[in-house]
């Protein structure tokens, strides 16, 4: 009997401090026009002096629990995707075990940068399909403002805080269908941060961007994987309800959805791609608008739900491109309406207004 990892319930948290566009023209040679030209970005989550990778985690983590139904001893195995951990050991996920109140079960790391949390419910879905895990605890999250240069306009106007997380649970009807994986190290330099242990602490360790080449080569892999994934699911474009790329840039996005032709309807995140997506649906870009890159990753699993503008049984696609180029793209055909519920009320400030 084959079985299925499915999202049963979904958090998400975002916290107190607003850095806006506005803001940002007081720190940088730069202005709100620009950056909502250039990116859609319109502010940002900043955490608080001392606020630490765990307690977004475990915030969102809570909420996903509650979501969903369940007591956390049922987790048999947690996630914590992150480039920003506590500490370099033990573990954020463990650190988040801990802070549930929960001992025993595996518990790790994914460190993919942007990729991460689609890496992570890959590896969710393989330990569920295998028999390793019946409940998982999937988290995202980012403390992206620690790792800014200020004074690199660049990265700076893109970057935010925040975390979100899923539940996932085995079951007999499909849920997570297929997911695939792919980096590419030739590009790693596109999208860097040079600092580490084993490196040299005089290059610092802030993110450092080449935007122009990111920029081409993220639209044609984000574009590939897509078609991989549809192939490899015998599914045509016209098949997909969503398609949900990665939020880094709502340009990149745009051509992304100009090179694939996606289909008149097709939910797409953002809604500015000159195609006619139909109202009611929210635009599961907004995340990326009101949030920041970093937030957005990390939200991106309560993102596209949102106000129940995906229906039970719709096809979607997650895409990502991320620092070193590790690519991930999934495809759910995700049933159960558990799932499917706007878990962002609890959390409107995610939501376009």
């Amino acid at each position: 009997m084959s079985l299925y990892a499915r999202i049963t319930g979904t958090g998400s948290f975002l916290p107190e401090k607003v850095l806006t566009n506005r803001d940002m023209e007081a720190i940088l040679d730069t202005s709100d026009a620009w950056i909502r030209e250039r990116t859609g970005i319109r502010k940002r989550y900043i955490v608080a002096a001392g606020e630490r990778c765990s307690r977004l985690a475990e915030v969102a983590a809570r909420r996903a629990l509650a979501d969903a139904g369940i007591d956390p001893a049922r987790i048999d195995l947690i996630l914590v995707a992150t480039a920003t951990p506590d500490q370099l050991t033990p573990s954020t996920a463990c650190l988040l075990q801990q802070r549930l109140g929960i001992h025993g079960c595996g518990a790790f790391d994914v460190q993919a940068a942007c990729a991460g949390f689609v890496y992570a419910l890959g590896v969710a879905d393989r330990f569920i399909r295998t028999g390793g895990a019946r409940c998982v605890l999937v988290v995202g999250a980012e403390i992206l403002s620690r790792l800014v240069d200020w004074q690199d306009r660049a990265t700076a106007v893109l970057l935010g805080d925040g975390a979100g997380a899923v539940v996932l649970e085995a079951g007999q009807e499909p849920g997570i269908v297929s997911s695939h994986l792919h980096a590419d190290s030739t590009y790693a330099d596109l999208l860097h941060i040079p600092g580490g242990i084993g490196g040299d602490p005089s290059e610092g360790h802030y993110l450092k961007m080449k935007g122009t080449e990111l920029f081409k080569v993220a639209v044609t892999t984000l574009c590939s994987s897509v078609e991989e994934t549809l192939t490899a699911n015998g599914m045509r474009m016209s098949d997909l309800d969503w398609l949900i790329p990665h939020q880094a840039n709502i340009r990149i996005i745009q051509a992304v959805a100009r090179k694939l032709a996606l289909p008149p309807g097709t939910g797409l995140s953002p809604r500015s791609t000159n195609m006619p997506i139909p109202r009611p649906h929210p635009s599961p870009w907004h995340s990326m608008s009101r949030c920041g890159m970093g937030a957005s990753v990390a939200a991106r699993p309560c993102s596209w739900k949102a106000s129940g503008a995906a229906s039970p049984g719709a096809p979607c696609c997650w895409c990502t491109e991320p620092a070193g180029f590790s690519r991930k793209i999934l495809s759910a055909d995700e049933r159960n309406r558990t799932a499917l519920r706007g878990c962002l009320k609890r959390d409107r400030r995610c939501r376009l207004g």
